[in-house]
C-alpha cells in the first residue's frame, strides 16, 4: 500500500512539473490570477492582434511584440490599428517570437489613435530598391525554398532611425533575404525566416 501511494505521489509531482514547461509567468504568487499591460496595436487579425508594449512595461522583459488571442473577446467598435490598449490576461506568456498570450479576459482602449506610420517606425525595417519593408513579427510560411539569397543587408542605422539607403536596416547587418512576391520579402535572422512587407 505504501509503495502504491509513493508511486502515485511521484507521478503527480512529475506531471505537475512538466505542465509548466514552455511558459513564462509574468506575475508573482502575491498577485491575483490576472495581470495587465498596455501597448499599441500594430496589426489586427481574425482571432488575434499584434501589440507593441509601451516603454516601461515589465512585459518587455519577455518580448517587444506580443500576439494576443482575441477569440471570444468583445472588442470595442472603434477598435483599429494604432489604438493604445490595456490587455488583461492570466499572466502566462508563451515563449515564441512574437510572444503569445492566449488566456485573455479583456481588452480596453486606454488612449486615442496613434499614427500608424509612427507605430510602424519603431519596429525593424529594411530599405530595398528605395522601398521600406516592415517586420510583421511572423515567421515565413514557406517550407521549401532555394538556398541562394537575393540580397544581403550591408549597413545599419540606429533602431530609432529609418533606413535611407538600399540594403540598410535599423536592426543590424549581414542578414540575407529572399523575395516572396511584389509586396514582401523573407529575412533570415536568428536561424529563422521572418516575413517583412511593404508599408501600405
Amino acid at each position: 500500500m505504501k509503495r502504491m501511494v509513493t508511486t502515485f505521489l511521484m507521478i503527480f509531482c512529475l506531471s505537475t512539473l512538466l505542465s509548466g514547461c514552455g511558459k513564462v509567468t509574468n506575475h508573482d504568487s502575491n498577485k491575483s490570477n490576472s495581470d495587465t499591460f498596455t501597448g499599441t496595436i500594430l496589426e489586427i487579425n481574425e482571432e488575434s492582434i499584434l501589440v507593441e508594449p509601451l516603454e516601461g512595461e515589465d512585459i518587455l522583459k519577455s518580448a517587444d511584440k506580443i500576439s494576443v488571442n482575441t477569440k471570444g473577446i468583445e472588442l470595442p467598435e472603434d477598435f483599429i490599428e494604432g489604438n493604445v490598449v490595456e490587455i488583461i490576461y492570466s499572466g502566462e506568456i508563451l515563449e515564441s517570437y512574437p510572444a503569445q498570450i492566449n488566456d485573455v479576459s479583456g481588452i480596453n482602449i486606454v488612449d486615442g489613435l496613434v499614427d500608424k506610420k509612427e507605430a510602424w517606425d519603431r519596429i525593424p525595417m529594411i530599405m530595398i530598391n528605395g522601398v521600406l519593408y516592415y517586420d510583421t513579427g511572423n515567421e515565413s510560411d514557406i517550407e521549401a525554398r532555394c538556398g541562394v539569397m537575393d540580397g544581403e543587408i550591408t549597413s545599419t542605422v540606429d533602431s530609432t532611425e529609418t533606413p535611407t539607403e538600399d540594403n540598410q536596416s535599423n536592426f543590424g547587418e549581414g542578414y540575407g533575404y529572399q523575395y516572396v512576391d511584389g509586396n514582401s520579402i523573407d529575412v533570415y535572422m536568428n536561424e529563422k525566416w521572418i516575413r517583412f512587407v511593404k508599408d501600405k
